[in-house]
């Protein structure tokens, strides 16, 4: 199954819209104190994570999953033309933020803004507010989702942390995202634990991202996702960089993973360890 009819399914089952906010910010769902601090988790391997098996297995299963993933978070194309994400519509309120403090160049403190109007379909049943600290050339602040509707019975609660540091004559910037997510839809619930950092170019659109995530509650998890080399492109695509799957422990002496390897020309090359540290190729992904 190539990455876009497999993108497709998810999107009809509901559980694409799992797959999207790795970006969520610590403390879990609910809540909408104006006192919420930034602050980033670690994301560590779930209990009861997937044992990952090869050949006549899930390994290409999963390592589609986490590529999906990956792609909400990253800057490049790692992902194929379909509807927004729900990580896509958090990065969405992230941005909603960050353009308006590079228009205004200003310097507030405790700033607050209402922009479930914008993100919740349930409004004023939902709710996604921002508390923020913004000065000339950075932001730092916490949207908070409480019971947000962001597509037909998906529920979303939590917190987006984000600190943006910007110069807009050299067009350098840099951002962290990162925390934790709840994600109900008809009372399947889904667990994102994410903490992405990325620093770029504006006028090159050259960038490079560090990710780690986790996730819970959906068909191809639980499962671990970290950067062992950085992910490195421009405005149109990835072009190097290397993901690390980490599943269960099976039959060898460690975990069973998957190493996701980018080769220029938009494909991802799979490779599969039992957990005896021996490496076999699988497939690979056509991100095009």
């Amino acid at each position: 199954m190539d990455c876009k009819n497999y993108l497709r399914e998810l999107l009809l089952s509901g559980i694409y819209m799992l797959g999207i906010l790795g970006i969520v910010a610590s403390g879990g769902g609910g809540g909408g104190s104006d006192d919420a601090s930034v602050s980033f988790p670690t994301p560590t391997l779930p209990a009861n994570a997937i044992v990952i098996t090869h050949p006549m297995g899930n390994a290409k299963t999963v390592a589609e999953s986490a590529i999906l993933f990956a792609s909400a978070t990253s800057g490049g194309t790692l992902k194929t033309e379909e509807p927004p994400t729900v990580l896509e519509i958090a990065k969405q309120a992230a941005d909603h933020l960050v353009k308006r403090a590079r228009e205004l160049s200003s310097v507030a403190t405790g700033k607050t803004e209402d922009l479930s109007s914008i993100f919740c379909f349930n409004f004023p049943a939902g709710s996604a507010i921002a508390n923020y600290t913004e000065t000339a050339n950075s932001l730092s602040g916490v949207i908070t989702y409480t019971n947000c509707e962001f597509f037909a019975d998906l529920f979303v609660d939590g917190n987006t942390s984000i600190i943006f540091n910007f110069n807009d004559v050299t067009g350098d910037y840099s951002q962290q995202l990162g925390g934790t997510l709840i994600i109900d839809y008809l009372g399947d619930i889904a667990t994102v634990v994410s903490n992405v950092s990325e620093s770029g170019n504006d006028f090159s659109g050259a960038f490079s991202t560090t990710l780690s995530f986790s996730v819970t509650g959906i068909p191809e998890g639980p499962y671990l996702v970290t950067t062992s080399q950085p992910l490195t492109g421009n405005f149109f695509s990835i072009v190097d960089g290397e993901l690390i799957v980490t599943g269960g422990i099976d039959m060898g002496p460690g975990n069973t993973r998957l190493r996701l390897d980018v080769v220029p020309g938009d494909q991802v090359d799979i490779y599969f360890d039992a957990g005896d540290g021996m490496e076999m190729y699988v497939d690979f992904i056509s991100l095009i």
